[in-house]
């Protein structure tokens, strides 16, 4: 029988934290503006230069994003002593995630987030190039690391978050899908959110 090792509270702070700032608010925020949409539009343009309520999405959105990740992450691979290779994956996961999204912060992109643009832009773009496949690495790492630690199941569902990963960035960046980059980010990036989640119910197990 499994005995149950809870994680620590500042776990689940960090967990709501990043579904309420992560997927609550840019989905309120993009709801309610009419020039909007999740599916056709990135999520970046939430927080873009001269967009409406650019300053709540980057300030609740983007930045505590980057911060609740970072801690739930670090909650998460403080239980994963001796087993490196997981451990490396969150670190990869951390560079996706939480650095992506303080990218976000201080770097927004143009209204519109158009390929090319000025030099906020470019920076912009650089890190989306970076995140998602750092991000996707890390997640097939921790797939492969957490062997002897979690269930197959478990690893299965890592297995095919870096899977919606690799699919959504692809995805997002096709030009013959520019009318459904929305709904393809959200696929990465809240599937991503679900996991952190998700790994920490099953890392409370031992």
């Amino acid at each position: 029988m499994n005995a149950t090792n809870p994680m620590p509270k500042l776990f689940w702070v960090a967990a709501l934290g990043l579904s309420l700032s992560g997927i609550v608010l840019p989905e309120v925020i993009g709801a309610i503006r009419a020039d909007y949409s999740s599916i056709a539009n990135y999520i970046s343009e939430l927080g873009a230069v001269g967009a409406e309520n650019a300053k709540i999405v980057n300030l609740f959105g983007f930045l505590p994003v980057a911060i609740f990740s970072a801690i739930a992450i670090l909650c998460l691979r403080a239980r994963l002593s001796g087993f490196a290779l997981a451990q490396t994956g969150l670190v990869l996961l951390f560079i996706g995630i939480s650095v992506g999204y303080t990218g976000a912060f201080f770097f927004p992109c143009d209204y519109g987030c158009p390929i090319e643009g000025s030099s906020r832009q470019m920076m912009h773009n650089l890190l989306g190039l970076v995140e998602y496949p750092l991000g996707s690495l890390g997640l097939i790492l921790l797939g492969v690391g957490l062997k002897g630690r979690l269930s197959i199941f478990s690893r299965l569902i890592v297995f095919a978050v870096a899977v919606m990963s690799v699919i959504g960035f692809v995805m997002m960046i096709s030009p013959d899908q520019s009318a459904f980059k929305g709904a393809w980010q959200r696929l990465a990036d809240y599937s991503m959110f679900f996991l952190i989640v998700y790994l920490g119910t099953q890392l409370a197990r031992r």
